[in-house]
């Protein structure tokens, strides 16, 4: 239904390969630049939606910081080159009761972006890595949970919308382990 972007063309706008199993994809109507601005851009959509939506309080979200170096020093999950990056924490309220435990966690994550330019220095692909550490209720530091999107931009070639650009969204999830634990088989 939708025209997919020629190998040659992959090329000149590689993405990493995400980690981690697929939990979502999907194909929204919208170019990568009105993507990357309704939803990522700007805080005010990702504030709305943890608090309407998530029910976190007391959100706090960076602005966009830019890093020549693809972030961590070069060795950056979205590779070599610049890379965007921001820091979020929020209180998330803890749907499960266990005696001892309070009404909210505290969460911070990570969001890291990198945009991908085809030869025209357009932009082509979006790569998104956001890590969450949730601290204050028990077994929490064990892991961490990394949510990884893939963004990339085609045309449509659906009748009657010709050159109409849409997006094709990929969500994966990986769990990181950092301490043993029976979760993890071990």
């Amino acid at each position: 239904m939708f025209a997919r972007p020629q190998p040659s063309h992959r090329e000149a706008y590689p993405t990493p390969a995400p980690q981690g199993e697929q939990i979502f994809a999907f194909e929204l109507p919208c170019s990568l630049r009105t993507f990357w601005l309704a939803f990522w851009a700007e805080d005010a959509y990702f504030r709305r939606f943890l608090a309407e939506k998530l029910q976190d309080v007391d959100i706090s979200i960076d602005t966009w910081e830019h890093n020549a170096d693809g972030g961590s020093g070069g060795s950056g999950k979205l590779g070599p080159g610049p890379t965007l990056s921001r820091r979020l924490e929020m209180s998330h309220p803890i749907k499960v009761s266990f005696p001892g435990t309070p009404s909210h966690a505290r969460c911070h994550r990570t969001q890291m972006a990198k945009i991908s330019r085809d030869e025209t220095s357009a932009p082509r692909a979006l790569s998104l890595v956001e890590t969450q550490e949730v601290t204050g209720i028990p077994y929490s530091d064990y892991f961490s949970v990394e949510t990884s999107w893939t963004v990339t931009e085609a045309k449509s070639d659906a009748p009657g919308a010709t050159g109409t650009a849409v997006c094709m969204v990929t969500i994966h999830l990986q769990i990181h382990f950092c301490k043993s634990t029976w979760l993890k088989g071990t």
